[in-house]
């Protein structure tokens, strides 16, 4: 273990709030972001921390296999302080998630390669310290969907991986796998930002502009569940109709499956705890004597000579919880359970 991370896991059982905090914003943004994450979100720094030290070369039968470029962390990290740190952990976990997804595969491959077709391309998901490997079968651009989509459920996300779009993004190159990809990259982004909730409450001032940037980071994402999961579902339904072929492969996939259903799974319970945990922020806030309202579109903080507010997106992760009650769905999800 490093000697900075080892140092401030001892600090943290011994150490006031406050010489925590000044030595976690003494670090650079880099070992500042891994210190956070080994502190609150183990599962993730595990994921990063066994992506980094992964070699980048690997053998699979006679073919030899380079990965040029891995993601990188300090990539999406804007500055050398804790709240532009914390501010873009979402977005730089939700990057290394598909830089794993991408290359460990050849890992696990060379590792055990009487267990796979390594002629076949596949992903490697890490879901809660357990590792999938998914094999890729025949696809078809998730841009092919596109009419099942009312203007209603065209959200955020849907021009980005459904239409218009981009003819090399995953979700069009590898289609229904490339939905799961995203899925389960949003589901990590989504829970690092989530757990930084014990950083705020535990070594920040608790203001409510604290509060309002560990809002916004996971308001920003946690609504991608609905949209990737309600992405897959239309694509399973369109294959079924006009591609039978990859409707089949899909479905005898034990290892999508078995991905799919963990990252449903775990990315519904954050969404709940989500909830919850908001629910704590704001009677936090109300006992300090501030005003929070909230509606579907905003959550807003009002106190004495203050006030600001940031999106919920509550309005379209409601619209997309009402789609996916509806019965059309029943029969895909009862598949994807199997």
């Amino acid at each position: 273990m490093h000697y900075w991370l080892s140092f401030f896991l001892l600090l943290s059982t011994t150490l006031t709030a406050q010489t925590i905090q000044t030595g976690i914003k003494s670090l650079d943004k880099r070992n500042m972001a891994l210190t956070l994450l080994k502190m609150y979100d183990p599962t993730s720094y595990a994921m990063i921390e066994e992506y980094e030290a992964a070699p980048s070369t690997y053998q699979l039968g006679d073919e030899i296999i380079v990965i040029e470029e891995k993601e990188s962390l300090v990539k999406y990290l804007e500055e050398d302080n804790y709240i532009s740190v914390i501010d873009g952990l979402n977005q730089a976990v939700h990057e290394v998630a598909h830089g794993y997804a991408n290359h460990m595969s050849y890992k696990y491959i060379q590792k055990s390669n009487e267990l796979y077709d390594w002629n076949a391309d596949h992903y490697a998901f890490f879901i809660n310290g357990e590792v999938l490997i998914v094999p890729i079968t025949e696809t078809f651009p998730a841009y092919e969907t596109r009419h099942l989509f009312s203007e209603e459920l065209q959200t955020f996300r849907f021009p980005t991986y459904i239409a218009p779009s981009y003819r090399n993004l995953n979700t069009q190159a590898n289609g229904i796998y490339g939905l799961l990809n995203e899925l389960v990259a949003y589901y990590h982004g989504t829970k690092a930002a989530y757990e930084m909730y014990h950083y705020f409450d535990q070594y920040s001032q608790g203001t409510p502009e604290d509060w309002l940037v560990y809002l916004a980071n996971v308001n920003s994402t946690y609504y991608a569940y609905l949209e990737f999961k309600l992405y897959i579902y239309k694509y399973l339904i369109y294959a079924k109709a006009y591609h039978p072929q990859v409707y089949e492969e899909v479905l005898n996939n034990v290892a999508f499956k078995r991905t799919y259903q963990l990252a449903n799974r775990h990315f519904e319970k954050l969404i709940q705890d989500y909830f919850i945990q908001k629910s704590r922020i704001v009677k936090q806030l109300q006992k300090a004597n501030y005003k929070v309202t909230e509606d579907n579109e905003y959550i807003i903080i009002r106190g004495k000579d203050y006030a600001s507010g940031r999106g919920n997106f509550l309005k379209t992760y409601k619209t997309l919880k009402k789609e996916l009650d509806k019965n059309t769905y029943k029969a895909i999800e009862m598949v994807l359970s199997e």
